[in-house]
């Protein structure tokens, strides 16, 4: 069965934009310091290994930590937007890092932390991640592009599912590893129902954003499943 991701929204609309990078060589108890957008979600990962835990004072960002992969996304709040933030991360591995961030670029950045101390069999989990998420921006953006192709099908209900929730399959989206499932899912209750992932993923399912959980009756939102090539 396929370790299934539930990507968040924040993870969605911050691959949609235009993502600078840095990259960093670092060993057990560093101290880096990064570059980051006052007004955006950046992303902060390890390669090799996963953010396990982070320390920090309270109030200094708005932060989303996914277990599953170790990623740290984060925005300044109001009152650090032109501060500097310390962060203490601590890995999956055993290793500790000092991170200060510096509010002060334009665009969302994502900061690779490399330890090559760091075990590597995990090594392409992160090119994994990131195929995953160009893969639900394009889904989402619903056209064909340089690297995805579009398939358009009909809008025909293929099932109720047991939330009492009608799923049309409307696109596939096709990669070279992965492909996407555009779904649209309508409430089809006399009553307001909340979507759950389980709803709509299967043990191929790799990957599901929900751009809503709350329909009202007759409401509907879109769904993006992704699952590996046969």
């Amino acid at each position: 069965m396929s370790k299934q991701k539930f990507i968040t929204l924040a993870s969605l609309f911050l691959c949609m934009q235009a993502i600078a990078g840095q990259d960093f060589k670092l060993s057990d108890g560093d101290s880096i310091k990064a570059t980051i957008s006052p007004n955006h979600l950046n992303r902060i990962y390890l390669k090799h290994d996963r953010i396990q835990s982070v320390k920090s004072l309270d109030g200094q960002f708005h932060g989303e930590h996914d277990e599953r992969s170790g990623e740290l996304y984060v925005k300044p709040t109001i009152t650090h937007m032109d501060k500097p933030m310390h962060l203490y991360l601590g890995s999956e591995q055993g290793f500790a890092y000092s991170v200060t961030l510096l509010p002060d670029a334009d665009t969302p950045q994502t900061l690779m932390l490399d330890n090559r101390q760091a075990e590597k069999q995990d090594a392409d989990s992160h090119d994994t991640q990131d195929e995953i998420h160009t893969l639900l921006a394009a889904m989402h953006l619903g056209k064909t592009t340089d690297d995805f192709v579009r398939q358009e099908l009909s809008r025909e209900v293929l099932q109720t599912i047991r939330n009492e929730l009608a799923v049309s399959h409307i696109a596939n989206v096709w990669g070279d590893d992965y492909f996407g499932e555009v779904l649209v899912v309508t409430n089809d209750s006399r009553k307001t129902k909340i979507l759950h992932e389980s709803d709509l993923s299967d043990e191929n399912t790799v990957a599901l954003v929900l751009l809503s959980r709350t329909l009202d009756r007759a409401q509907y939102t879109f769904a993006y499943r992704i699952k590996r090539h046969a």
